[in-house]
């Protein structure tokens, strides 16, 4: 029989037995793993964070680019095949004879002229207006552009865009040919007179400002004209060239324009959609086209009968940015 030294041998024995197959015993097994030899330290990885970020961010922003341009390509309204323009039937500017229906003018000269000549060419048809259709009938998509003595004003600049000028003018006074005050030179010479104008032109906001002026209010020139040539009032306000071209079409003439000029230079352009930069830069360069080929001083005489002041022509180079 074992004693109790002999027992803890054997026991010990065993446990090497089992446990002990690499040569070692379980007490040779270290208690810790030994330590990894450290690598050196590395002072470049900031650098290279910060380029991939930048690298990064550059091509977020060449992409966020890459899709404004795009989107600001696929708003722009594609150009019609036939513009559709409004008029307004004036002498002199657009008048439109009722026996042959034939129309003739300066601004029907003009986008007849830009038509055939500048380029892409187009098409057209014309739609007549009055002038208090002019704005509503171009935000509505009736037309697509509006010719037709619109002045350039920061009221209507909040509501449609502008391409141009293509005229400048003051304000002028026309009255019976027969009547003292034609031979008229300031403003003042119709205090206590009735002085007509279209509603809500230029020519009718200066006039509310002048005190003792009786102002008359119509629709459009020719019925201020009208209501001249009858008696019912003394005087038609608008702009100057406009009233040269009912001048020059009274056959006697009946009446005629006074030296009286008032306001500022007034510039008058062509009406095109609200934000579309496209059509406003289309037509500014027809525009531009039109001044110097040297078209405008020539549909000028011819239906205005007389070589335009200095300020009426714009300067080619100076027109609106769009």
């Amino acid at each position: 029989m074992l004693d109790r030294s002999d027992r803890r041998a054997a026991f010990l024995h065993g446990v090497r037995s089992i446990f002990d197959l690499s040569g070692r015993t379980m007490l040779d097994w270290p208690l810790t793993r030994e330590p990894r030899p450290r690598k050196r330290a590395s002072y470049t990885w900031p650098i290279r964070l910060a380029s991939r970020r930048y690298l990064l961010i550059a091509s977020c922003a060449a992409l966020g680019v890459t899709l404004l341009v795009s989107l600001v390509v696929l708003v722009q309204p594609a150009r019609p095949e036939v513009y559709r323009i409004g008029v307004i039937t004036e002498p002199g500017l657009a008048y439109q004879d009722s026996g042959t229906t034939t129309r003739s003018g300066f601004e029907i000269d003009m986008y007849r002229w830009m038509s055939s000549t500048t380029v892409p060419k187009f098409k057209f048809d014309e739609f007549d207006l009055n002038p208090s259709q002019q704005i509503d009938s171009l935000r509505s998509g009736r037309v697509d552009v509006v010719i037709g003595s619109l002045a350039i004003t920061d009221a209507r600049d909040e509501l449609i865009g502008f391409a141009g000028p293509y005229l400048n003018a003051y304000q002028g006074l026309l009255t019976r040919s027969n009547d003292p005050l034609s031979a008229a030179s300031t403003l003042d010479s119709f205090r206590g007179r009735s002085v007509c104008a279209v509603s809500g032109s230029t020519s009718a906001t200066n006039l509310h400002g002048v005190s003792g002026i009786v102002d008359v209010e119509r629709i459009g020139l020719s019925q201020c004209v009208d209501q001249l040539r009858s008696g019912r009032v003394d005087a038609v306000a608008g702009p100057q060239f406009a009233l040269a071209g009912f001048q020059r079409a009274s056959a006697q003439p009946s009446v005629r324009i006074t030296s009286v000029a008032f306001g500022a230079l007034e510039q008058y352009g062509i009406g095109v959609p609200l934000g579309d930069s496209g059509a406003c830069r289309e037509w500014t360069d027809r525009i531009r086209a039109f001044i110097v080929s040297g078209a405008w001083e020539q549909f000028y005489i011819q239906n205005f009968g007389s070589e335009p002041p200095p300020e009426a022509r714009p300067d080619p180079n100076s027109l609106l940015s769009c």
